[in-house]
């Protein structure tokens, strides 16, 4: 299954790093100050489902299982209808093996993954998905590596900006990716915390229905937004965002354009609160 990560459209030894797990936690742990974030301590892994059928060269499971402890669970696969990547897996299935894993002690569960993912049958892909009340959410990071925004037009929503310096690095490119599932974990965990799609401002929590529209998200709550999760939370604003600026300019993220623009905009909003204080 490790072939079914690896996209067909991309150089076959990339420099581009997959974003690090515990990157997004200490993100999240940031953007959600106040609750504690944490990796679940049960070892997931993929297995064969059907072990009495011998694999042949042409041959490819239509499922898969995903052992969890003790049990398996069938995830359903087909091959990706754009070829961007070999195979995919069912959203649904997987989201139903998450339910499953949410340990009583935890609010919330998101489950990260590699492959690509499709939910209906007209799906070309979909990059993940919440649910809410069940407190649960699946989040792909396929989609979001950089090196395919050239085929798939990730990047529409911004093709009227000067075209990117061809001499950005390895390092800037792979903080986007790592800036791109930072940002669709927030939104996916926020509707765990009951929170819809926001229609009052630009926020982290507006629908999107295409990468074009995910591009042109913000990083950040709308005020109406940022008051429910610090109601969820017990956190504070300034807390809020000093601990999603104190992630920002960390050395490994903070001279890539996403982090550094963001945490100019903290920067200016930590002012404006200090400004309206006196």
């Amino acid at each position: 299954m490790e072939e079914w990560m690896k996209s067909k459209k991309t150089k076959a030894h990339s420099p581009t790093e997959t974003p690090q797990v515990q990157d997004v936690i200490s993100y999240l742990s940031a953007f959600y100050h106040g609750l504690p974030v944490r990796i679940l301590p049960s070892a997931l892994r993929f297995v064969p489902w059907d072990q009495t059928k011998k694999s042949t060269a042409r041959s490819t499971p239509r499922y898969v299982g995903l052992a969890i402890g003790n049990e398996c669970v069938g995830i359903r696969t087909r091959a990706s209808p754009d070829k961007v990547y070999p195979r995919q897996l069912n959203l649904d299935d997987l989201l139903d093996a998450t339910i499953g894993m949410l340990p009583k002690d935890a609010y919330a569960l998101c489950f990260l993954v590699d492959h690509d993912l499709f939910e209906d049958a007209d799906d070309i892909f979909v990059c993940g998905r919440a649910y809410g009340v069940s407190r649960v959410a699946v989040l792909s990071s396929a989609r979001y590596c950089p090196d395919l925004d050239a085929i798939q037009a990730a990047l529409t929503a911004i093709s009227t900006l000067p075209t990117p310096d061809p001499s950005v690095t390895a390092t800037e490119m792979s903080a986007l990716w790592l800036a791109r599932m930072c940002r669709t974990a927030s939104h996916e965990l926020g509707h765990c915390f009951g929170v819809d799609h926001c229609v009052y401002h630009a926020c982290i929590m507006q629908g999107s229905a295409s990468l074009s529209e995910d591009a042109r998200q913000p990083p950040y709550l709308c005020p109406v937004d940022l008051s429910k999760i610090l109601h969820a939370t017990g956190s504070s604003a300034s807390s809020h965002y000093h601990a999603m600026l104190a992630f920002c300019e960390q050395p490994h993220v903070k001279e890539a354009p996403f982090f550094r623009a963001f945490a100019a905009w903290i920067h200016a909003i930590l002012a404006q609160m200090s400004n309206s204080s006196h």
